[in-house]
């Protein structure tokens, strides 16, 4: 009897360790393509927003864990389903763009693990997802273009950054050294300028992390080295008294019968105003012109036979009335002068080009192609008609072959002209805010000037005869992607 009960007991020890080796083998209901050795799968994100997909073995219903601090930067589609028999479905694993941090604030990576869960809690498989910091994709450089005259100088560039990571600068030019400056400026070095013509670079910003991505360019322009006006150069003072600073030193003459031509302060300087009507003829009484100042170049104006520079700022006191104005100048069959003119057609004698005078303001010039001593005239038109009460800056040149007309430093036409007549008049003279004749004055300007400048070298590179220094340009916010 006891041996039957030991049999039992053995028989029944066989029967349930059958039945337990079957319970707890499970099929394999979930795993992920791919996987490495430890059956996850690893996925690494860029800082931007960016989707990657992975594919699933699965059967039966699934779902994915993402934990509560990742779910709002991560996410997957779909992120449930129910497969009869075992099979593969594809996954779409998404990450938002990292946001810009607070200035000062430390950028970090992200990293989260996302479950895969099947029959409930009985199948697992991971994966393993990291995302990069963030880093530089906005810069806000106040200027995207920097002009200097031609000294040597150092020029700090501002620059409103958002880069939480080191940037770089870089440049071709071997007269530029440029140097990032912390995170907020560009130290721009710049080597003397000695030669005759602007130059221009340009500076490479980039993110030192992700240069390919986040770069852009500012434009450099360094501009030769200032030339002083060498031929004449007038200033005035508060008493009306007009001298030339040039180094010839050219007596200035105020004629002004009426005593009309008052003195005021503007932009900074002591300048004339002029009373006349645009194209006025001042009355000379007994030998006395009404309102305007002279200078005799009968003395220099050889130097200028084969290419000059004349240069006036003003502000008209009224808009112009499409008379023949001039403001600096002298004309008598013959001469130059900046004008402003009337409105006509004409045909330039020095290229046989034809022109259309619009009452804007221009260079006026004698001369002809045949290079012979006619009285021949040569308009170089702008698009620029004075408006009143407007600053102006006129710059007219003549190379020998080319006549140029810029206003406020903008090229505005050229035309070609071999040759310049002098004025036939019995004096040699230059007026401002009138034009000489021999019997007294014409093509009156009315408003103020405040510097009459004449220069024996044609000058095109006009920024080095304006009165600033220094000239930077404003930008928008520069968004870099």
């Amino acid at each position: 009897m006891k041996g039957k009960f030991l049999f039992l007991a053995l028989l029944s020890m066989m029967f349930f360790g059958a039945c337990t080796q079957e319970v707890v083998k499970v099929p394999n209901k979930l795993s992920i393509n791919n996987a490495n050795e430890l059956g996850s799968v690893e996925l690494s994100f860029s800082n931007e927003q960016e989707s990657k997909t992975i594919s699933i073995s699965v059967e039966g219903d699934w779902k994915v864990y993402i934990p509560a601090d990742a779910q709002a930067w991560l996410s997957v589609e779909p992120a449930s389903g129910t497969a009869a028999t075992k099979q593969d479905v594809t996954l779409t694993v998404t990450t938002k763009a990292q946001e810009v941090p607070e200035k000062g604030v430390e950028p970090e990576s992200r990293s989260a693990k996302i479950a895969f869960i099947c029959g409930g809690a009985e199948q697992k498989a991971y994966v393993d997802v990291f995302q990069e910091k963030y880093l530089a994709k906005m810069v806000r450089f106040l200027h995207k273009e920097v002009a200097t005259t031609g000294t040597a100088k150092t020029v700090n560039v501002p620059v409103e950054v958002v880069y939480v990571d080191e940037w770089t600068a870089t440049t071709t030019a071997d007269w530029l050294t440029v140097t990032p400056d912390g995170l907020d400026n560009l130290k721009v070095q710049f080597a003397e300028n000695t030669g005759n013509a602007k130059r221009e670079a340009t500076i490479h910003i980039a993110s030192k992390a992700q240069p390919d991505n986040y770069n852009w360019d500012i434009k450099v322009t360094q501009h030769i080295k200032a030339v002083k006006a060498d031929l004449l150069d007038v200033v005035f003072d508060q008493t009306g008294k007009a001298t030339d600073v040039s180094p010839l030193a050219n007596t200035v003459t105020l004629e002004d019968n009426a005593d009309v031509v008052k003195m005021e302060q503007v932009e900074g300087v002591w300048a004339p105003k002029f009373p006349h009507a645009p194209g006025a003829n001042p009355a000379t009484v007994d030998g006395v012109r009404g309102g305007m100042y002279l200078v005799n170049y009968g003395s220099w104006m050889s130097k200028i036979d084969d290419g000059y520079t004349i240069q006036c700022t003003f502000i008209p006191a009224q808009a112009h009335n499409d008379k023949e104005s001039k403001p600096f100048g002298g004309t008598g069959a013959g001469g130059f002068c900046i004008s402003f003119g009337t409105q006509d057609a004409k045909t330039n004698e020095g290229d046989g080009a034809k022109v259309q005078r619009a009452g804007t303001i221009e260079l006026v010039h004698n001369g002809n192609k045949d290079m012979k001593n006619e009285n021949k005239w040569n308009f170089i038109v702008s698009s620029q008609k004075p408006v009143q009460d407007e600053l102006y800056t006129a710059t007219g040149v003549w190379d020998g072959t080319t006549l140029y007309i810029f206003v406020n430093g903008k090229l505005e036409s050229t035309g070609g002209c071999p040759m310049l007549r002098h004025m036939t008049t019995t004096e040699k003279v230059l007026g401002i805010g009138a034009n000489y004749t021999n019997a007294g004055a014409n093509g009156a300007f009315g408003g103020h000037v405040l510097s009459a400048r004449v220069w024996d070298a044609p000058i095109t590179d006009v920024a080095t005869v304006a009165a600033t220094e220094l000239s930077i340009y404003p930008n928008e916010t520069r968004f870099i992607k």
